[in-house]
């Protein structure tokens, strides 16, 4: 049995836990490592979590890095354990095909319910980023950590009273607080055994609209040419109707490159950014 420590408790830490509880007796998850001050000491799925200094206190064959941060966990990795580093790609940390059909579900069922409430309120979005790749590459909608939702910033308090406690799943309010300014953030999360499968995300973005571009509210970093999001037509999964952009490939194209449709086995956030989080709490 090899001994491992995965590095990052996120999603595709997540992941890879669940993968190395398929592979039986393969690989046991001695602890995690995270540079997280908020999860240092606790734990997750029972085992402990570690900041990355204290790796040399630790018993273990093998570190685990995934996902979309390998460049900055390697950073902090000591030179003498690199060769003890095992790097798992899309590949490695592929969920089973039962885990996919019960995510698919929960995002299908959580979907159609915020589609609903939009359009009764009579709001406009567009299906955008993690959500419109996902639904155009795969015709899924839950490959992905999160299933990505926009609007005008100026909907900002009239969608986050629409989307209150909710006996079918549940949702997050808050805020991140930058450059003195503080920014209401909202996202809705399935009800399940994160063991098992993990949730369905529905994460909602806010766009400030300008003359020639859009940008995100809260990242002055992502900004989109308004010419990809000046007209929009309607996407049909399964049984649900989506607002997606008509020039989506286009789109994709800026957001992702010419080989959007093309998954990679590793791949990083450029466009990531250290926000403080000022409070993230359950209606």
């Amino acid at each position: 049995m090899i001994k491992v420590l995965i590095f990052g408790c996120g999603y595709h830490g997540r992941a890879a836990f669940r993968k190395c509880l398929r592979a039986n007796k393969n690989f046991h998850v001695e602890a995690w490592l995270d540079s997280d001050k908020k999860k240092i000491g606790k734990k997750l799925f029972n085992t402990n979590i570690y900041n990355p200094k204290n790796i040399k206190l630790l018993s273990f064959d093998k570190i685990i890095l995934c996902g979309r941060n390998i460049k900055s966990q390697l950073q902090q990795i000591p030179k003498n354990y690199k060769d003890k580093i095992l790097y798992w790609g899309k590949s490695e940390i592929q969920p089973s095909i039962s885990q996919i059909k019960m995510r698919e579900l929960k995002t299908k069922q959580i979907l159609a319910k915020v589609v609903n409430l939009l359009n009764k309120n009579e709001v406009n979005y567009w299906v955008d980023r993690s959500g419109l790749l996902s639904l155009i590459r795969d015709n899924r909608i839950s490959l992905l950590s999160d299933f990505d939702i926009s609007f005008n910033k100026n909907d900002i308090s009239k969608v986050i009273k629409i989307f209150k406690k909710n006996k079918s799943f549940d949702v997050f309010k808050g805020f991140i607080k930058k450059k003195n300014k503080i920014y209401p953030q909202l996202y809705i999360k399935s009800k399940n055994n994160l063991l098992n499968f993990e949730h369905a995300i529905i994460d909602f973005i806010f766009y400030d609209f300008k003359k020639n571009f859009i940008y995100q509210y809260d990242n002055k970093k992502k900004s989109i040419p308004i010419k990809f999001l000046e007209e929009f037509i309607v996407f049909k999964y399964k049984n649900i109707k989506l607002i997606i952009p008509k020039r989506y490939k286009e789109y994709l194209k800026y957001l992702y490159g010419y080989n959007y449709g093309k998954k990679k086995e590793f791949w990083e956030n450029n466009l990531r950014i250290k926000n403080k989080i000022l409070f993230l709490k359950k209606y």
